[in-house]
């Protein structure tokens, strides 16, 4: 274990938490304000990110979420690793999982969304929302080592100058003046 990595590892967790949670309230709170300029400034947000198709959202008080139910449903997950991770001691965790976990968590996205575009296969809320959950939870358990790793070398690097493997790193602020 990396020294410090528990809780670098806290505070990478912490700050992937209060991100998935505002992450996630943005995407509800257009359909709690619908109408209103917030709502669809939120809304226009998202757009890049997601299709916001109303007919695949899930709908709260009769108007739809700012995401369509599988990204919803990602960034959901990713909250239910996160948590998952805490319960399981995972936090500062610093040992690089199998990318085949990756794969396992995204292969059944992939599959459902692509049989479903190309008409083989009619997927459902269920599906897609099953799906992303899976995505989202385990491609979240996945990345919390890599990202507790990358932060431990950026605090290590600001405080010795070196990096996590013995070598210098290079002050490219020197010269500049």
């Amino acid at each position: 274990m990396i020294a410090g990595s528990r809780r670098t590892g806290g505070l990478v967790w912490l700050l992937l938490a209060v991100a998935d949670l505002g992450w996630l309230t943005l995407m509800v709170a257009p359909a709690l304000m619908d109408g209103s300029w917030l709502a669809v400034a939120l809304r226009e947000a998202y757009a890049p990110f997601c299709h916001q198709d109303p007919a695949r959202a899930f709908h709260l008080h009769g108007s739809p979420l700012a995401a369509c139910c599988r990204c919803f449903a990602v960034a959901a997950g990713a909250g239910l690793g996160l948590l998952l991770a805490a319960a399981a001691g995972q936090i500062g965790r610093t040992r690089l999982l199998s990318p085949w976990l990756l794969a396992v968590a995204l292969m059944p996205l992939a599959v459902d969304a692509v049989l479903g575009l190309s008409g083989l296969w009619a997927n459902t809320a269920v599906s897609r929302t099953l799906t992303g959950l899976l995505a989202g939870g385990l491609g979240t358990i996945y990345l919390l080592p890599a990202a507790t790793v990358a932060a431990a070398e950026l605090r290590l690097m600001g405080s010795t100058n070196r990096r996590l493997d013995g070598r210098e790193t290079v002050d490219c602020s020197e010269g500049i003046a």
